[in-house]
């Protein structure tokens, strides 16, 4: 059977001026689908995209100027946009058609940020359009990849790993609340990399000295037998640039302002993947 892998990297604000740095973990990595958040720039994404594939569908570009984009090294039958009801184009559907097997769907989320408990029922919303959109029992083969910033049940958080601001905010309301992605897993969805790992950390933010993990790859039920692997990027573990937090102005924190250099780091987010063997025929 043949074999391919799905990858949900975060670049942080586009990646620019990181565009380098960013196609050589992608290039690493040989997605043969990746679903790439907070993409801004053209020029400086295609320099990216490249590392994957010729095939594009993009989600509507948001009011801060990010949005979701597909690319694949396999044809891109058809797209669509969905959303929750104040974003309505923020996610995008993409029908892929792998070489040698049958069609399957892709779609790239990414949900609000923040770990405060407002912003947590705002996603749990999010959640339950997805779910209405695309949902995992239609027969559809299908995967739902990006970065949900949100914490699974059960998972590990280092909050004493985390930025400031997420300790913050944690250490204000006592935590950070894990009510959004119990309804995806709930409804059929399959978190590849837990699946493949049991209780193994997989941890994708900040990236420099991992903490919490808020990017997956969700497969639907009928996908389940085909999982074979699943991994997250592994930082570099040595030097004191490996841990130490890169400092940034706050108009690079609030996305006024590219962030070109994270040290080491090619974005704040590691990427997650999941790997697939896929069948000739009909599934």
């Amino acid at each position: 059977m043949p074999a391919f892998r799905v990858m949900a990297y975060n670049i942080l604000f586009g990646g620019v001026g990181r565009e380098i740095r960013i196609r050589d973990v992608v290039t690493a990595i040989q997605p043969d689908v990746a679903v790439f958040t907070e993409v801004t720039s053209p020029e400086s994404f295609e320099v990216i995209a490249q590392a994957v594939g010729p095939h594009r569908a993009a989600a509507a570009i948001r009011k801060n100027g990010q949005r979701a984009v597909i690319v694949s090294r396999w044809p891109i039958l058809e797209s669509r946009l969905h959303g929750p009801p104040w974003a309505p184009q923020k996610w995008v559907e993409a029908t892929l058609q792998p070489f040698g097997g049958p069609p399957v769907s892709v779609c790239g989320v990414h949900l609000v940020p923040q770990p405060l408990w407002p912003f947590e029922l705002c996603r749990r919303i999010e959640v339950r359009t997805l779910l209405e959109k695309v949902p995992p029992r239609d027969g559809t083969p299908r995967i739902v990849a990006g970065d949900f910033n949100a914490l699974m049940p059960g998972d590990e958080f280092r909050r004493e790993h985390a930025e400031l601001w997420v300790r913050l905010e944690c250490a204000v309301q006592g935590g950070w609340p894990r009510w959004a992605l119990k309804g995806l897993v709930n409804a059929g969805y399959v978190d590849c990399y837990r699946a493949c790992h049991g209780r193994q950390g997989g941890f994708t933010v900040p990236a420099w000295d991992p903490a919490v993990r808020l990017d997956y790859v969700f497969a639907s039920p009928s996908l389940r037998p085909s999982l074979r692997s699943a991994g997250t990027f592994e930082p570099r573990a040595s030097g004191a640039s490996a841990t130490a937090p890169p400092r940034r102005s706050l108009a690079e924190l609030l996305g006024w302002k590219p962030v070109r250099s994270l040290g080491d780091a090619a974005s704040d987010h590691l990427p997650v993947w999941a790997d697939f063997e896929w069948p000739t025929g009909a599934m």
